[in-house]
C-alpha cells in the first residue's frame, strides 16, 4: 500500500516539472520595422514543451519549426539552441542574426491561425494572378 502510495505522490511531482507554464497558449509576432525579414509575420504556439511556428507561406499556414522551448528565470523562455528568446514581459522576441519582432498573445490557437488567414487575405486581395 505504501508503495502505491510513493508512487502516485512522485508521479504527481515528477509531472509537474515537465510541464510547461505556457504550454496552451499562442502569440503573433510582426517583425520590427529595421528587421531584414520585413513584412513577415508568424504564430507560435506552445504545447507539450515545445514552440511550434507556423508560418504564412504561399495562400497558405505551415508549420516550419518545432523546438523544446525552456524557461531561464520567470521572463525568458528559449528554444530552437537559444536562438529565438522572448521576453514574457513585453512579449518581445529576438532571433539571433535576424532582429526583433513584438508579439500579441492570442486567445487560442484557432485565434493565431485566423490571424494568420486574415494576414493572407488582407496582402493578397490586390494579386492578379
Amino acid at each position: 500500500m505504501k508503495n502505491i502510495l510513493y508512487t502516485i505522490i512522485l508521479s504527481f511531482l515528477f509531472s509537474s516539472v515537465y510541464a510547461g507554464s505556457v504550454d496552451g497558449k499562442g502569440l503573433i509576432c510582426k517583425v520590427d520595422k529595421d528587421n531584414p525579414l520585413d513584412g513577415q509575420t508568424m504564430g507560435i504556439w506552445f504545447t507539450d514543451n515545445t514552440a511550434v511556428k507556423h508560418s504564412i507561406t504561399g495562400h497558405s499556414i505551415s508549420v516550419s519549426e518545432k523546438f523544446i522551448y525552456y524557461e531561464k528565470g520567470t521572463d525568458i523562455i528559449k528554444w530552437q539552441s537559444d536562438i529565438y528568446e522572448l521576453n514574457r514581459k513585453n512579449l518581445n522576441l529576438y532571433r539571433r542574426w535576424f532582429g526583433g519582432y513584438k508579439c500579441k498573445l492570442v486567445k487560442d490557437k484557432q485565434d493565431m491561425i485566423d490571424t494568420l488567414y486574415e494576414i493572407i487575405s488582407r496582402e493578397t486581395k490586390d494579386n492578379q494572378l
